[in-house]
């Protein structure tokens, strides 16, 4: 009786589901010490659900329970603070998270979140190669201003392309949702259709 009472045990321990989370996370240098980051739902705000914690030696920590997948911003207490710590887009999910400031900043640890941060950096090295060719257009003559508009075109027509897919295919999770709500309105009327958006 008692062998079978002890397994009993151990399967209920080993079937319960682990939901907790923590994040732990990094800024550059100790000039931050001292400073709050928040953790703010990006919906339904409530200041009940707003965590903060304070940076110590470079570093800060979150935990806790998270019973379903939820999106948060990580941010830096000071406005200032603002212009060399990025905020970080974060799913707060049963895991264990590495967060880290930066005026590019973050986000690694779990599948939600590995993936969050692989869109994230698409989408920045597509915006900085748009941002370069539009400069060399307002400054290009008319002949050269031909061939650098049709890159132009074409880079902005994949990165589209790469947004719907990354959508379509993350349909079902937090992420997927999310840069369909952020990129929706640049999708063409049939890759809008498919996604289901009005």
């Amino acid at each position: 009786m008692r062998t079978i009472t002890l397994f009993l045990i151990v399967l209920f321990v080993g079937c319960k589901t682990d939901k907790s989370y923590t994040i732990k996370g990094s800024v550059p240098g100790s000039g931050f010490n001292g400073e709050y980051v928040y953790m703010i739902p990006m919906d339904n705000f409530a200041s009940a659900k707003v965590d903060s914690t304070i940076i110590k030696d470079s570093s800060f920590v979150f935990s806790g329970v998270a019973d379903s997948a939820e999106i948060y911003i990580l941010r830096a207490q000071k406005p200032l603070s603002r212009f060399e710590l990025q905020d970080i887009l974060v799913v707060k999910e049963a895991g264990n998270i590495r967060a880290k400031f930066e005026e590019r900043s973050s986000i690694t640890g779990t599948a939600l979140n590995d993936s969050l941060q692989r869109w994230k950096e698409n989408k920045e090295h597509a915006d900085d190669l748009y941002f370069e060719l539009s400069n060399k257009i307002t400054k290009a003559d008319s002949l050269e201003k031909i061939p650098l508009t049709i890159k132009a075109d074409s880079l902005k027509k994949a990165n589209i392309d790469f947004h719907f897919n990354f959508a379509r295919n993350n349909r079902d999770n937090i992420v997927g949702k999310l840069v369909k709500r952020i990129m929706g309105t640049s999708f063409t009327q049939e890759q809008k259709k498919e996604l289901g958006i009005n």
